[in-house]
């Protein structure tokens, strides 16, 4: 099988002519295609480049298997998960990391249920008395609730970044729970 030097198009052998175009067969190559019409792909800039690990200390200390756990660990009431998960698992160290952010989660969680039932029966009381002061600790609920937020923020900040940190206001609650 041979093809038209005119326009490329395949020629049974024995054909004289060109079924395409109606050129004279004759066997060669087919016409290069034609240039394209887009510039070549720049080369990739250093800045999406891959990043480099950070020295030779860039291992975290957490296993990859335990990011969730991290995640978990500040996520409210279920900081209860990798508490009582690594609870009995504090000999090997990535998984005690993972345990002591489980403590400061925990009490973070249980400091919220406190202030929830403290403004429960707040409101329960002062409803009686005066409508402009429920609102009123109405506003100092919700800051309070943002700053437990903003705690929860930090707390997965710090644990996803290798760091054991301290929360303020929690830490005294973190002693008194069982290690």
């Amino acid at each position: 099988m041979s093809q038209c030097k005119s326009c490329g198009t395949a020629i049974d052998q024995g054909v004289t002519s060109c079924p395409a175009c109606g050129a004279a067969a004759q066997a060669g190559t087919p016409p290069p295609p034609p240039p394209s019409s887009s510039p070549p792909p720049p080369p990739p800039s250093p800045a999406l480049a891959a990043p480099a690990a950070s020295g030779a200390g860039a291992e975290k200390p957490y296993a990859s298997e335990d990011t969730i756990h991290l995640f978990l660990a500040y996520f409210g009431i279920f900081s209860l998960i990798p508490y009582l998960i690594f609870k009995d698992k504090k000999a090997d160290s990535k998984k005690e990391y993972v345990f002591w952010h489980a403590r400061q989660g925990l009490a973070l969680g249980l400091t919220v249920i406190a202030l929830w039932v403290a403004q429960l029966v707040m409101t329960g009381m002062l409803i009686f008395v005066s409508y402009r002061l429920v609102r009123l600790m109405s506003s100092l609920w919700s800051l309070a609730y943002l700053v437990a937020f903003v705690l929860m923020i930090i707390g997965w900040i710090k644990a996803f970044g290798g760091e054991k940190y301290k929360l303020p206001l929690i830490d005294k609650i973190v002693d008194v729970l069982p290690s």
